[in-house]
């Protein structure tokens, strides 16, 4: 699995579309935040408080703009392996599909989290430079941080149970892109209506957790509501990708 797993990463640093990507997610961010800049000079807001929280939180939702970039970007690496056929040559040259499937997992994982990482710090880092930061408490960063990389890692697992199901490029980013439009639209309605401390019920739900952290309400959240729920849900859609995987056929 090893072998697999660099020369997987291998190809993956030759992959074009991951730097045109990341260059793209980049520019968003740093257009965003010259965006906040300029409303901050034509309006003379002087709150850097509120300026510095939207810079933060303008690359921390899976369900924003930069977000769903870097799915797209992501499903079509993954797919990217069963269009030319390089899942089959595996499985023909020996390796068993669960190492392709772990192969494939710890690929896109390192991937995911590492651009949603490479975003949030350059945000920061814009944040602290243009606002300086005057409202981004220590403990509150690292905390949203952390949570993101747990329920980014949950997204992930689940985008690979849709790649590997369905083998299918265009249907697993709709029904991924949908699904993550649909649910971030509901619990950002849900928490604006109902307030963040009056939706307690549906803390555990990710993507109503994706949402405090990116409206600020991150110090609602309780670790025993993210951890568990998000590590509980990763490892039963692995399990269950696997368990199919097992059994498709691959052409």
């Amino acid at each position: 699995m090893n072998k697999l797993f660099k020369m997987e990463f291998a190809n993956l640093k030759k992959e074009k579309l991951l730097w045109i990507g990341l260059i793209i997610i980049l520019s968003l961010v740093l257009l965003f935040n010259l965006l906040f800049l300029l409303y901050r000079y034509v309006n003379g807001v002087p709150d850097y408080a509120l300026f510095s929280n939207l810079t933060f939180n303008a690359t921390l939702g899976i369900g924003g703009i930069t977000g769903n970039i870097g799915l797209i970007m992501l499903i079509i690496v993954l797919l990217h392996n069963f269009q030319y056929g390089t899942i089959r040559s595996q499985i023909t040259v020996g390796y068993s599909r669960t190492e392709i499937f772990f192969s494939n997992l710890i690929i896109c994982l390192a991937l995911g989290l590492g651009i949603y990482l490479i975003s949030i710090l350059f945000s920061l880092g814009i944040s602290i430079l243009f606002f300086s930061g005057a409202s981004l408490v220590f403990s509150t960063v690292i905390k949203s941080i952390l949570y993101g990389l747990l329920i980014n890692a949950l997204v992930i697992c689940f985008i690979c149970f849709i790649a590997f199901s369905t083998a299918s490029m265009w249907v697993t980013i709709i029904v991924t892109v949908a699904i993550n439009a649909l649910t971030s639209t509901i619990t950002a309605i849900t928490a604006f209506i109902s307030g963040f401390s009056n939706v307690t019920f549906i803390n555990f739900l990710p993507w109503v957790q994706i949402t405090y952290i990116q409206q600020g309400g991150v110090d609602v959240l309780k670790w025993w509501q993210v951890v568990p729920v998000n590590i509980v849900l990763s490892g039963l859609l692995i399990y269950f990708t696997i368990l199919i995987f097992k059994k498709k056929d691959i052409k």
